[in-house]
């Protein structure tokens, strides 16, 4: 079998992409037919399975966002081999083709509506089209990295050292919990990492996650100082790479005054776009 393939892969680009599959003939009375379309999202990407019981000429992919897909086939033939594209592993069955697209997210993140029609031409036969209306809903990962606590004052005057238990919450739930028996006069450039603290989420735009630390400082004389920190996991839209979080709190009213502890850390967003590996995977013989 030989297999040409000439595409523009650059989903972006305005011109549509062409892909030209040279196969086997196998019989010569075949018509177009296209049984069913099955559309599925994942964030920002749609994905068409299109259905035929015979070949076609041409079969056409309108993505309703400007860009359209088509591929262009011999007519009158059907594969007789698998055509195994990019390494993809799980082959399609016979007279199905796939396609797929990424969409540029809406501005202000929110889920967005779009309308995928798909037409099968044949040389002598009418042509056949399907459309189908798709929801797509952007997801973020977003990653909070190890976080480090820290002091700015020394919590417990009278003792050679100070005692603190730090306890992290996510939405209210206990996750982790450190003890730090640090000197006096550290300053706040010096601190505890709190290994096992990083957390990742897939979120929209309309979901929030609370992350919540609680620093108690065990005084010998008096009452313990307690320091609570909250911070929120959500996609900033605005934000691009690392970016350096410094969340500081303050307990009023300690031996000396108010003493303050601050948790900082990075954290990174990245729009959810999982593209298979091919723009269009064929396969045949089952």
């Amino acid at each position: 079998m030989e297999l040409s393939k000439t595409a523009k892969l650059n989903p972006r680009a305005e011109e549509p992409r062409v892909f030209t599959v040279v196969p086997t003939p196998l019989c010569s009375n075949v018509s177009a037919n296209l049984v069913d379309l099955f559309v599925t999202t994942d964030s920002v990407v749609a994905t068409a399975k299109v259905e035929t019981t015979r070949s076609s000429s041409r079969i056409e992919v309108y993505w309703d966002d400007g860009q359209t897909d088509v591929l262009k086939l011999p007519p009158g033939v059907l594969f007789d081999q698998p055509l195994e594209i990019l390494g993809q592993d799980d082959l399609l069955p016979k007279g199905t083709y796939q396609f797929s697209h990424t969409y540029n997210v809406s501005e202000d993140g929110k889920p967005f509506r779009k309308l995928v029609q798909v037409t099968v031409d044949s040389k002598n036969e009418p042509t056949d089209f399907r459309v189908q209306e798709i929801f797509l809903t952007p997801r973020y990962k977003i990653n909070y990295y190890e976080s480090t606590v820290y002091v700015k004052d020394d919590f417990d005057f009278f003792a050679e050292s100070q005692n603190f238990d730090i306890y992290q919450r996510i939405d209210g739930v206990l996750v982790g919990h450190w003890k730090w028996k640090p000197g006096k006069n550290l300053g706040s450039e010096f601190g505890l990492r709190l290994e096992g603290s990083a957390i990742a989420r897939e979120l929209t735009v309309d979901e929030w996650v609370n992350i919540s630390y609680r620093i108690i400082e065990h005084d010998t004389l008096s009452q313990n100082d307690v320091v609570n920190i909250s911070v929120y996991m959500h996609p900033d839209l605005n934000e691009d790479g690392n970016v350096p979080v410094d969340k500081t709190g303050t307990d009023v009213g300690g031996e000396l005054g108010d003493n303050t502890a601050g948790i900082r850390f990075q954290r990174s967003i990245q729009l959810i776009a999982n593209q298979p590996n091919s723009s269009t995977v064929f396969a045949s013989k089952e």
